[in-house]
């Protein structure tokens, strides 16, 4: 598995994948939901799965266990925070704002990117 989260195609198949990077995408946005709704610690990889509308063999082809499932979540959200504050930064730095952002605009960038990217 690679270390941003989901492996380019299941960690158990050397040939073409059906559905590819979806399953994944797929299997990570019911683990969120899981994770918001249950606790992450009240969740198990057969509530995921059942989420998912997959099995559970499938959730183990994506990731070793609950754990990576939880670690491939928390990075592909980071990801997210990071790219929305970034697009935000990137209106500073080319103009489109006007002002130099202050820590108090900056601070607000990051929980609106938050918010936005994980689970309601």
């Amino acid at each position: 598995m690679s270390p941003a989260g989901v492996a380019a195609r299941p960690r158990t198949t050397a040939g073409p994948v059906r559905d590819g990077q979806l399953t994944g995408e797929r299997i990570l946005d019911a683990a969120g939901r899981c994770f918001a709704e249950r606790g992450v610690s009240a969740t198990s990889v057969t509530d995921v799965a059942r989420a998912a509308a997959c099995s559970r063999p499938t959730v183990y082809r994506w990731f070793d266990d609950r754990d990576a499932l939880l670690e491939a979540f928390v990075h592909r959200a980071a990801r997210r925070i990071g790219a929305r504050v970034a697009a935000e930064a990137g209106a500073y730095a080319i103009g489109l704002v006007f002002h130099a952002p202050s820590p108090r605009d900056v601070t607000l960038a990051q929980a609106r990117a938050s918010v936005a990217v994980l689970p309601a």
